[in-house]
């Protein structure tokens, strides 16, 4: 999936997307509020094209992997900030199987992307990006030793 392909989702699923000026260390938020979703990206990582995609793909990630409303609010015990730890977890794993999907990427292991930084390349996506995307169950059974 490319930023054309998130753009094009966004649409089709309703999802209004803004550019806000978000200070450091936020790049992206989503929130869904009885018929509003909508993805807010900072503004300072749109010309940073692979740190641009993964956090648009997170970010949509959270829309297919919540239910219910989504609101911001302070994390006051630690059962909240568990269960917002899961739902990060679960929209970046969303964005990783769908930014590089199993059988593309075994190809591109099999035309001689054997760097993390070349497959982020190919991928336009970041390097860690790629490594957690090799750390998932769906992939570790190819066995990529010669990947580094």
């Amino acid at each position: 999936m490319n930023y054309c392909d998130m753009l094009d989702l966004c649409y089709r699923e309703g999802i209004v997307l803004s550019i806000e000026d978000f200070k450091p260390p936020l790049n992206g938020i989503y929130i869904s509020c009885d018929d509003l979703h909508a993805i807010m990206l900072s503004s300072r990582i749109l010309d940073n094209i692979p740190l641009r995609n993964v956090v648009l793909a997170e970010e949509i990630g959270h829309h297919f992997t919540l239910s219910g409303n989504n609101l911001p609010t302070e994390h006051w015990n630690r059962l909240h900030r568990c269960n917002y730890s899961k739902d990060e977890a679960r929209a970046l794993r969303w964005a990783a199987i769908h930014l590089i999907p199993s059988h593309e990427l075994l190809q591109a292991s099999c035309d001689g992307m054997t760097t993390l930084p070349v497959l982020a390349e190919y991928f336009q996506v970041t390097p860690s990006f790629v490594a957690y995307r090799m750390s998932l169950p769906d992939v570790q059974c190819f066995q990529y030793p010669h990947i580094i």
